[in-house]
């Protein structure tokens, strides 16, 4: 009977042992997945037109719920860790790291960033979608069919009208209003802005996406318009070319 206790206690041992080290990966695990040092979330939204770093970190109902009972179920077990230590320093030395672990790691991270800026990836991803949406000579045509009029600079907001298929206001009064061309409207669901202008004559139009995450878009000019360099500095834009005369640009700030 006391060999039988002995063997069912021996085996509880072992079971919490594999317990305690598939939990504490994923604990480490789970982290690394919210931190995301490689910014892989942010290319993943530039290519599919989403938000997924910002909507993993703010779903009420799924993440915070799973983090709290992640979090109380490690408390727990570090509660009965004291059978892997003799040393009640070191246990408790232990007990304080582990919980301390995420907090550090997010402290770091933003200290010391060992990943790429979010512009990066996400202006990576962005340029990946636009090579299978974008319909460069469509929109090009489309360009000289407008009254030249429309071509002053100006911004043209878009934002929640982009499916009226009708342009929307402020426009100049005496240009009657016109459909938006399925080749923009087919872009995504977050295109906000139009601007019109000339370069060396030519017409050119930028399209402006937008968020609170910041902006970001396309130009597209005359195949010979030259593409500019990224800019680096606090107002300036990270560009990709995407053909000639035509980049994609995601703004720093």
């Amino acid at each position: 009977m006391k060999e039988q206790k002995e063997k069912v206690t021996k085996g509880w041992r072992i079971f919490w042992v594999i317990f305690d080290i598939i939990f504490f990966g994923i604990y480490i695990f789970y982290f690394l997945i919210i931190s995301d040092p490689k910014k892989t979330l942010s290319f993943y939204d530039g290519l599919y037109d989403k938000n997924y770093t910002f909507g993993i970190l703010f779903v009420p109902f799924v993440l915070w719920p799973f983090t709290a009972t992640l979090l109380m179920t490690l408390l727990v077990r570090l509660f009965f860790w004291n059978c892997y230590f003799e040393n009640k320093t070191r246990l408790w030395f232990t007990r304080i790291a582990v919980m301390l672990l995420p907090v550090l790691f997010f402290i770091l991270s933003f200290l010391f960033p060992v990943g790429q800026p979010g512009y990066k990836p996400f202006t990576a991803g962005f340029h990946q979608r636009m090579q299978k949406r974008l319909d460069v000579e469509k929109i090009r045509v489309w360009l000289e069919t407008l009254d030249p009029e429309l071509f002053d600079g100006e911004s043209y907001d878009l934002i929640y009208r982009l499916n009226d298929n009708v342009f929307p206001f402020p426009i100049p009064k005496n240009v009657p209003p016109f459909p938006i061309p399925k080749e923009i409207r087919g872009l995504g669901e977050n295109v906000r802005r139009l601007d019109f202008y000339t370069e060396n004559k030519m017409r050119c139009i930028r399209i402006k996406w937008g968020s609170f995450l910041g902006s970001w878009g396309i130009v597209i000019g005359p195949e010979e318009m030259k593409i500019p360099a990224s800019d680096f500095s606090d107002d300036g834009e990270c560009r990709l070319k995407l053909e000639d005369g035509v980049y994609v640009w995601h703004e720093l700030q």
